[in-house]
């Protein structure tokens, strides 16, 4: 036979159930669940007419939604229990009432279980003041978790709530975060073709394991089939460009941007580069238009190289380097805002390179840090601290540190943003460290630090 509760309800069967609702940190609060949870706790009540005197004194809240019946099943188990409860109820309350009726029952049980679940926040809220030099993340998660279920209603956890929602909208705003990896690694010796890519780069490419790769000042050395069989080819890697382009011919840098072929599709149609000579003033520059394939939303990876665009006389007077070097500004600046004009009709852009500026807190306004946006307000730029060339920090501080390898972006971001030098722990070839000042050794081998980072998307 079916155990089921079904009775007319008043207005304190529904004050009682609104109240009960506040204070049960339990999960399921189906009224067949509570019903259940109300005769366990009617187990071993010592004193009845306390109940009934507080039934009796309970005041109707205005705010509790009104019902004009109860229904509840109930287990068999429940039911030999709610036996033992009713003989209580009849024996404790004796000179009060001689039939007990299912209706005040109901209410009996409402009360007593509602007087548990308020001494239970109060014993809580008295509990021994903690310190909070003495809680770790999980008594952190335990304590939260105990507050938050015994103060459904209370202010405190509203603020709670909506410091968890900023929280959690602050670091899921980008859905997915990518490695991007960039290093100049000083190829633009090999004028004559005679350098080989060292082993040391393929090593480090390969321990760094990046998602997207750009390398500036590449080179098609007579190993580069090996370096992109060993590097991409086995590693799922997909590249851009797989041959030699007339910048090669100019004896002039390549750029090489590789990414993971899992991650991201290439739209072939819309890959280019700058054709750079001695003459035209052009950046080194390559474009690649993926489609990140967990979303197919379009992202233009650059790779950019600012060329040393004007030489300074190296014995000419003051006047003259000044001059040289304000021409020299302005021709990198020229390039910068080349870059810009390529890059102008896409969406999204993640941009790395050297771009050869000058030192931090420099006299020559021209081409400092501060110029490399061209006055772009939609795109950002991204510094680690310290130098990406030379010593890993300059001795003369902050103001002559040259840190000239950057993220650019537009409509994206970058997070943990470092200039990485332990490559130089992994090869003899680096016999003064981390301080890579000393450019004649280094021929042919990565004079940069590699600059690493997290793309949010």
């Amino acid at each position: 036979m079916e155990n089921l509760i079904n009775i007319k309800s008043n207005w304190k069967h529904c004050t009682l159930e609104y109240l009960i609702k506040k204070y049960d940190a339990s999960q399921d609060m189906s009224r067949a669940a509570v019903f259940e949870r109300e005769v366990y706790a009617a187990k071993e009540v010592s004193d009845w007419k306390c109940i009934h005197r507080i039934l009796f004194d309970l005041r109707k809240e205005e705010d509790a939604p009104i019902f004009t019946g109860m229904q509840a099943k109930y287990s068999d188990d429940t039911a030999q229990m709610l036996e033992t409860v009713k003989e209580d109820i009849l024996v404790q309350l004796k000179d009060s009432i001689k039939i007990l009726q299912t209706q005040y029952l109901i209410q009996l049980l409402q009360a007593n279980y509602l007087e548990k679940l308020k001494q239970k926040r109060i014993k809580i809220e008295n509990d021994t003041t903690l310190e909070e030099e003495n809680v770790d993340l999980p008594g952190m998660a335990s304590i939260f978790t105990e507050l938050m279920l015994t103060n459904k209603e209370s202010d405190e956890l509203k603020n709670i709530r909506k410091i968890l929602v900023d929280w959690k909208n602050s670091i899921t705003k980008s859905k997915y975060r990518y490695k991007v990896m960039e290093w100049n690694i000083n190829q633009a010796t090999n004028k004559n073709g005679t350098n080989k890519l060292p082993n040391l780069l393929m090593k480090e490419i390969i321990i760094q394991n990046p998602d997207i790769l750009i390398l500036t000042e590449f080179s098609f050395c007579e190993n580069a089939s090996e370096f992109f069989k060993k590097v991409f080819d086995e590693r799922n890697y997909d590249y851009y460009p797989k041959e030699k382009t007339k910048n090669t011919k100019n004896k002039q840098n390549e750029i090489l941007i590789a990414w993971r072929r899992e991650l991201f599709d290439l739209c072939l149609d819309k890959c280019m580069y700058s054709v750079v000579t001695f003459e035209n003033n052009k950046p080194n520059f390559l474009l690649v238009d993926l489609i990140e394939k967990k979303t197919r939303q379009e992202l233009v990876v650059a790779g950019v190289r600012i060329t040393m665009a004007e030489n300074i006389p190296v014995k000419g007077t003051e006047d003259e380097k000044k001059k040289a070097y304000q021409k020299q500004a302005n021709k990198r600046y020229k390039q910068m805002q080349y870059v810009y004009k390529q890059l102008e009709k896409f969406a999204r852009v993640i941009m790395g390179g050297d771009f050869n500026n000058y030192r931090r807190r420099t006299e020559l306004k021209d081409w400092n840090i501060g110029r490399i946006l061209c006055d772009n307000q939609e795109y950002k730029i991204y510094t680690p601290k310290g130098q990406s060339i030379k010593e890993k920090k300059s001795i003369r501080g902050e103001e002559y540190e040259f840190a000239e390898d950057h993220f650019v972006t537009k409509n994206c971001e970058i997070d943990n943003e470092v200039y990485d030098r332990c490559f130089v722990f992994r090869d003899e070839k680096y016999i003064n460290g981390e301080d890579l000042s000393d450019w004649n050794y280094l021929s042919g081998y990565p004079d940069h630090a590699i600059l690493i980072a997290d793309l949010l998307l």
